[in-house]
């Protein structure tokens, strides 16, 4: 038995896949051969890995390795977990055989081993300090080799398994993909290695697996092992995080994000933020967004949320004042905080979700100001002050804990996060003197001067179920037994009048009071003179009773009270909230400032993220001027990787009637009905999802471009489509090139163009055509030669269903897109084909179409020269090669993901990638622009490259295919010739990666430097293009398959899922799911009460049968669910019913009572009851997975 963790061996922390830490295959084979006395030599057969191990991050995880009885000197192993699941298995013997014949590889060129590593590490294999064994490597045809220096020590190993992972490494260098150790056939074991030596691979035929043979060898040329056929599998790729921050709860929009990435085959996992967390998520270096740099991060803004102040980072506090301050103290990090002092792990968690989460004590009408002064009592270790202090700078707060330890946590926290926060360390009563306070020091948020062990033990059970949502009754025992274990002391106290007496205090815009059963005497400390300084007081009451007494007093004393016993973290505790506050005018935000405050925290984040802005709903606090959007599209526009959707950009695309869910919005906080979050969801989708990119569109006429037949119906027999035209004009801006392809006679349909000029779409917008009565599919592709584009470039467009199973039968690359059959279906169809969403275009983009006029006429002039060199003279060339510009990076990232014929590495990046890649100056990056006497080329080519001691390393090199075979590429070499020598560099070294489709890369290369891959400085800074009278051969763009999604895709959602109702019902659709398997029998409803509520049960969980005894969260009832069930329930019962209600009553049967007039209420679960399949309830920060 072998216990694995970190602490035991520290090296495995360096060996990630896709980000988890993964035990390398390796270690089995050496666990197995150490069990053997004398394991040199030895021969390891069929070794097969099962399944991968994760390697805990805290603790251990175990490991048995078993060996079986000899069978002929053979003895089979498996490598189990403790739970009897095998993760690997084989066969080993010792004894040696003679070391097999390898040839010598061909050497190819020598690269770093930092490039293999950073290769892997963009694949999905990343290997720290410990597995990067690999000095230099070479690839050559079918064969690599690599030198090794080992990192770590060697001592108790007989193979150590990083010297054969790092073998393995080299094989995986060509997978481009995650990897991961399926296993292999034979392995030799001839001596055990030491730290220097040499790894050579053939690589084998490639399908599903990556396999190949290896040869480990020392540094004294003797063979350590043979490996053959090992196996590396693919994985699938990691999945797209989409971390998401609202001003309201927004997990209902997961549904359909998981829809649509099922349809896209997407792999997802979506993760939301707390609610209300917004500008935390942005402020807070820590966060969830902060560390999704390399995912998907959605901001979904109400603006009437911010009608109450956004609470910001509280502070930003280095991690060595963090460690001064909080030494020798339990410490607990906290979302938006930081690290805090505490005392009770879910003490802390059920306070921070109390106080910052659900703001449980702004809640009816109850709000803070900046500049109010703010009394704390019962501050316990300081959230609610710095809650207050983060809400409002300016505010004042006095804070009091009578508590030594909790006192003592409360300094320490507002001296690092609300410094000018006044504490005091004695308690608040009727009377000044001193009082026995009952300390429990393991559980100290239920100390106080009015302990009854009773009541306090309920209380502490209560609450850490209702933190922990398990329904394991023997862990909630375990957690809370002991935790009364209390110490009496006396502490001081005083009056509250005393207090304003003493410390000056005029008002008191907030009386927060959470005194354990205490309330009553603090209030009665209060003199009648003071009261009317008090404007609002919220307060915990642990005695039911006693609250109905504190709401009385309050009225008395003028204020509106409400008494809410709903709250669900007080689920089974018996306290109840009180708000209090004098009648009045409700403080007004400034909604510009805060709108302003957001832009700010977006463009100090830096990060990549989509921003959403949704409507206000019907009950808002107050109206929500339209300058607020347009100060936000305003203010975000042009920010780097931000993209704006504005509320009428939403609601053009997914109109949705009735969006608003008051119900739900009461219950909790989810302001639309389930059609609006689906129009929500889909938009996200749409916006992140990736498409190939339309270059070119080629347009039928008759009954497409326009109503009617221009052979039979002349040009003024024809009407225009409009919704197509205008289509196909928008495209145009956009710098998609149009085209014509139709069967018809060219001259009739020029004719049209001639005479009609009322069309939107005019000849001059028409760069290619082909108009005759050859099939389409071969129109397409005479387009695509004539425009030097691949066909998968290219969108076709027809109303006839014959003419487009033609093109999709015979390129089935191209986008082919059916018209509907009736008119007025088709501007939304057109609005809603995703292949034709794209980013903001670039100036680049939108001046495509008259390059492609310019080519033109340059192609007409080399038809007219005499050779192809007085071409080339008459051109008048010109190629600029300079820094890049900021503004260029739209351009540069375009390029690198749309080159495909002149890459040199085919590395894609996006914009936000190069930003961040640049910015570290790791990488110098130049940019290529071309222009002749037809017209100016525009930004066409792109180098990035970077110095070493010797050498310019040159990491991407592409160049579009228009540029090509005029020697613009020699132009860019010599200018690198020309910068290295400058810079005292020797060469240039310039890798090469095949894709299959960069051919004239390649050849360029090899042509330039004899096939080297590296030339001197000096040699390219004197290269020069020699145009023969013959042109060089441009290759053909081929005919492509991109293995993107089918045009019928693409007409099934333009045609069936357009309308937020019909993609709700798809995605109930795919959601629906069987009863699961339950303790309890099944049994239908007896009435048409139940049957009413089955029904919406059935609705809501999405199940095809439940029954009337079946738990709601046995089912798969979450808080969100439980919403959507409540506001069902709501309806059906015609009133607005307590929230606790699915909790006391969570089956059909309890529940129906509610429903059945005059009927005695079925008796209520009791609190196990309640709490039965409560690990459903999700809390909101919970990640959830979805593959697609």
């Amino acid at each position: 038995m072998t216990r694995l963790g970190l602490t035991e061996f520290p090296y495995l922390a360096d060996h990630r896949v896709q980000g988890t830490l993964v035990l390398p295959g390796a270690v089995y084979l050496d666990l197995a051969l150490s069990a053997f006395d004398t394991p040199v030599p030895s021969i390891v057969d069929d070794i097969r890995f099962d399944r991968v191990f994760v390697v805990p991050a805290e603790g251990t995880k175990v490991l048995n390795t078993t060996l079986g009885p000899p069978v002929d000197g053979w003895r089979e192993f498996t490598a189990t977990g403790d739970d009897g699941v095998r993760y690997a298995s084989g066969r080993i013997r010792r004894g040696a055989l003679p070391a097999g014949e390898w040839e010598p590889p061909d050497p190819g060129k020598d690269s770093p081993g930092a490039d293999l590593y950073a290769a892997l590490r963009k694949a999905g294999n990343d290997y720290g300090p410990a597995f990067r064994g690999i000095d230099r490597f070479r690839v050559g045809e079918g064969v690599a080799t690599a030198e090794l220096r080992i990192p770590v020590p060697l001592d108790g190993h007989v193979l150590h398994p990083v010297v054969l992972d790092t073998a393995m490494q080299l094989l995986a260098a060509s997978a481009r993909r995650t990897v991961v150790l399926a296993g292999w056939d034979r392995l030799v074991l001839h001596r055990s290695p030491d730290r220097t030596g040499t790894v050579h691979v053939r690589f084998r035929e490639r399908g599903d697996e990556l396999v190949g043979d290896m040869l480990l060898s020392d540094s004294d040329g003797r063979v350590v092992a043979e490996i053959f056929a090992a196996r590396l599998r693919f994985l699938e790729p990691s999945p797209l995080r989409i971390a998401v921050a609202a001003t309201f709860t927004a997990e209902p929009v997961e549904e359909t994000l998981s829809f649509w990435a099922d349809q896209l085959g997407v792999p997802v996992s979506v993760e939301f933020a707390g609610y209300q967390q917004v500008f935390q998520e942005l402020l807070d270096p820590g966060s969830l967004l902060s560390g999704n740099r390399d995912g998907a991060n959605v901001l979904l803004i109400r603006p009437q949320d911010w009608l109450s102040p956004i609470a910001p980072l509280v502070s930003e506090v280095d991690s060595a004042t963090q460690d001064s301050i909080l030494a020798d103290s339990l410490r607990h990090r906290l979302p938006g905080i930081g690290d805090v002092a505490h005392l009770a792990p879910y003490e802390t968690d059920y306070l921070y979700e109390e106080i910052f989460t659900r703001q449980s004590y702004l809640r009816h009408g109850i709000e803070l100001r900046d500049g109010d002064t703010v009394f704390d009592v019962g501050a316990n270790i300081g959230l609610f002050s710095l809650f207050a202090r983060s809400r409002c700078p300016g505010a004042d707060v006095y804070a009091f804990e009578p508590n030594p330890p909790a006192f003592e946590a409360l300094r320490r926290n507002t001296t690092l996060y609300a410094s000018e926060t006044r504490i005091f360390d004695y308690g608040i009563a009727a009377t000044d003197g001193e009082l026995p306070f009952t300390s429990y020091s393991r559980s100290p948020a239920f100390s106080g001067f009015a302990a009854d062990a009773e009541r306090d033990h309920a209380a502490v059970t209560a609450v850490v179920a209702n933190v922990l949502r398990n329904d394991s009754a023997e862990l909630v025992e375990h957690l809370t037994r002991d935790r009364l274990a209390a110490d009496v002391l006396p502490r001081r106290v005083r009056t509250l009048s005393a207090v304003f007496a003493e410390q000056g205090v005029e008002r008191v815009d907030l009386l927060k009071i959470d005194a354990e059963g205490s309330e009553e005497d603090i209030l009665a400390g209060i003199g009648d003179e003071q009261w009317p300084r008090i404007r609002q007081v919220v307060l915990e009451a642990h005695d039911p009773g006693g609250a109905d007494r504190i709401a009385s007093l309050l009225r008395d004393r003028g204020f509106q009270v409400v008494v809410d016993r709903d709250d669900e973290l007080l689920l089974g505790t018996g306290f109840a909230g009180v708000f209090a506050r004098r009648p009045g005018k409700t403080h007004t935000v400034d909604l510009d400032r805060v709108t302003d405050e957001f832009i700010e925290a977006v463009r100090g984040a830096d990060l990549p993220c989509l921003v959403v802005l949704c409507p206000p709903s019907a009950n808002a606090r107050g109206p929500v001027p339209d300058r607020v959007e347009r100060r936000l599209a305003e203010g975000l526009a042009g920010l780097p990787g931000v993209e704006l959707i504005t509320t009428g950009e939403l609601a053009r695309a997914y109109p949705v009637a009735d969006p608003d869910d008051p119900g739900a919005e009461r219950l909790g906080h989810i302001p639309y009905r389930p059609a609006y979050f689906a129009a929500l969801g889909t938009m996200i989708a749409r916006k992140l999802s990736a498409h190939r990119p339309v270059k070119a569109l080629a347009l039928d006429c008759d009954q497409t471009l326009w109503a009617g037949y221009c052979g039979e119906d002349g040009p003024d027999g024809i009407q225009p489509r409009a919704a197509v035209q205008e289509f196909a004009l928008a495209q145009h801006r956009d710098g998609v090139l149009l085209c014509l392809c139709s069967k018809n006679n060219d001259e009739d349909v020029r004719a049209v163009f001639d005479r009609r000029t009322d069309l939107p779409v005019r000849d001059e917008h028409i760069v290619a055509r082909r108009v005759g009565w050859q099939p389409k599919s071969a129109g397409i592709t005479g387009l695509a030669d004539e425009l030097g584009l691949g066909t998968d470039s290219f969108a076709f467009l027809d109303d006839n269903p014959v003419e487009c199973a033609e093109v999709r039968a015979n390129l089935p690359e191209v986008l082919t897109l059916q018209l509907p059959a009736q008119a007025e279906e088709i501007p939304g169809f057109l609005a809603h084909v995703w292949a034709f969403d794209r980013a903001r275009p670039t100036e680049e983009d939108r001046e495509r179409p008259a390059r492609y006029l310019a080519e033109r006429r340059r192609r007409t002039a080399r038809e007219r020269a005499l050779t192809f060199e007085s071409f080339m003279d008459s051109l008048e060339l010109v190629v600029r090669v300079d820094a890049y510009a900021d503004r260029d990076l739209p351009r540069i990232a375009q390029l690198t993901q749309r080159t495909n014929q002149f890459t040199t590495t085919a590395i894609r990046r996006t914009e936000a990638e190069l930003r961040e890649l640049l910015g570290t100056g790791e990488l110098d990056c130049h940019t290529v622009r071309v222009a002749d006497r037809f017209g100016d080329y525009g930004l066409v080519g792109v180098v990035l490259a970077a110095a070493g001691r010797e050498s310019l390393r040159v990491d991407t090199f592409l160049l579009s295919c228009r540029a090509l075979g005029r020697g613009v590429e020699h132009r860019i070499l010599a200018a690198l010739g020309e910068s290295a020598s400058r810079r005292g560099l020797a060469r240039i070294e310039l890798p090469f990666t095949p894709t299959g489709r960069n051919e004239p890369a390649r050849r360029f290369l090899e042509e330039v430097t004899d096939g080297h891959f590296t030339i001197a400085a000096e040699t390219a800074s004197r290269v020069e293009f020699q145009p023969s009278s013959v042109p060089p051969p441009v290759p053909r763009t081929p005919r492509t398959v991109s293995g993107g999604l089918p045009s019928t895709w693409y007409q099934r959602v333009a045609t069936e899922l357009r309308k937020p109702e019909d993609i709700l019902a798809a995605v109930r659709r795919a959601n629906l799911r069987s009863r699961p398997s339950l303790p309890n029998a099944f049994r239908g409803p007896d009435d048409d009460v139940e049957r009413e509520l089955a029904v919406l049960w059935r609705k809501v969980l999405g199940l095809r049968e439940v029954g009337v005894d079946d738990n709601f969260f046995d089912l798969g009832g979450s808080s969100v669910l439980g919403v959507r069930l409540m506001t069902g329930l709501d309806e059906l019962a015609g009133t607005a019913l307590p929230p606790t209600s699915l909790f006391e009553r969570p089956t059909i049967r309890t529940m129906a009572a509610l429903l059945r007039p005059g009927v005695q209420d079925a008796e209520p679960v009791g609190t196990s009851g309640q709490r039965r399949g409560a690990r459903r309830r999700e809390m909101p920060r919970r990640a959830r997975r979805r593959h697609g």
